[in-house]
């Protein structure tokens, strides 16, 4: 039986450290901490890595093609490791493939946790929509589909809509990974009023429309949409809601490979990445703390 000595023992484990320390290599900056300088120059508003696409093109009214549409990106999110994740990794390629989503104004609903996060998560989304006009409305989360709800609650009784032509409604891990369409819709498309995907589409009779992502124009809504409504589910309460000023005159727009094909009401679900013009997943927690490459095909 060997015996080894304290200081041989002691030795040994000091030799190991430094290739721990670069194995795990963090960055320290503030009360934040980064796994890469790349990573860290993401998160920062000020050092952030800029889009290799800044060019802001004109997204031409149906009705005026001298008038640019004015677009909102109206985005929601409590700040999940799956939303901060996709922000990190997959809005700077969405934003440099998407003339749309890079030439709309930024609206952000943000309701993390705690405090501490809020002010971490206002620099990451500051830096990730560097180029582009940001508000940022912090709100208390009431919960996941009380906080759906109440995001366009609150949009509502506030007029954060007005004046714009189109409102597009994500969450940070949803993505559009091709525009064609959309635009084809907003540009070209006299009677659109929404833009939509539909979870039920299996039953054409009842449609269920996904919240996690849908475009509207808001100015065909009556003043009272969205508030006060009594159905606790989230898109059975968005489908009661714009039911009357757009589906039921017809003047709304599905994206047909968008939709999931199985019964989750996920943009995209069981569908091949590469076919989605708009896509939802979700990212394996391993990946969350190792991986910082974005796997959707633009």
């Amino acid at each position: 039986m060997r015996h080894f000595s304290r200081r041989k023992v002691l030795c040994t484990a000091l030799a190991w450290i430094p290739m721990l320390i670069l194995s795990a290599l963090q960055v320290y900056n503030g009360n934040t901490l980064y796994t890469s300088l790349e990573e860290q120059k993401r998160t920062d508003g000020t050092n952030a890595v800029k889009s290799t696409n800044t060019d802001f093109g004109i997204i031409k009214s149906p009705h005026d093609n001298t008038r640019s549409l004015k677009v909102m990106l109206y985005i929601t999110t409590h700040m999940s490791p799956q939303h901060i994740w996709y922000l990190k990794s997959c809005w700077f390629p969405a934003l440099q493939n998407s003339l749309l989503l890079r030439s709309s104004d930024v609206v952000v609903y943000l309701n993390p946790s705690n405090d501490t996060l809020q002010e971490e998560a206002k620099k990451l989304l500051k830096g990730t929509f560097q180029n582009q006009t940001i508000t940022i409305h912090n709100r208390i989360n009431p919960g996941y589909q009380a906080g759906a709800l109440a995001a366009l609650e609150d949009a509502a009784k506030e007029g954060w809509f007005k004046g714009y032509d189109w409102v597009i409604r994500l969450n940070p891990d949803v993505i559009i990974r091709n525009d064609t369409y959309i635009l084809d819709v907003m540009q070209n498309d006299l009677n659109a009023t929404a833009i939509l995907i539909n979870c039920a589409h299996f039953n054409p009779q009842k449609p269920k429309v996904h919240t996690d992502f849908f475009a509207i124009k808001p100015g065909v809504l009556a003043p009272n949409t969205f508030i006060n409504s009594t159905i606790g589910n989230a898109e059975l309460s968005f489908t009661n809601d714009i039911s009357a000023d757009i589906m039921n005159k017809g003047n709304h727009r599905w994206i047909k490979n968008s939709e999931p094909k199985r019964g989750i009401c996920r943009a995209g679900y069981y569908r091949k990445e590469d076919e989605r013009d708009v896509t939802h997943s979700h990212v394996d927690e391993k990946i969350l703390l190792n991986n910082f490459t974005c796997p959707i095909p633009f």
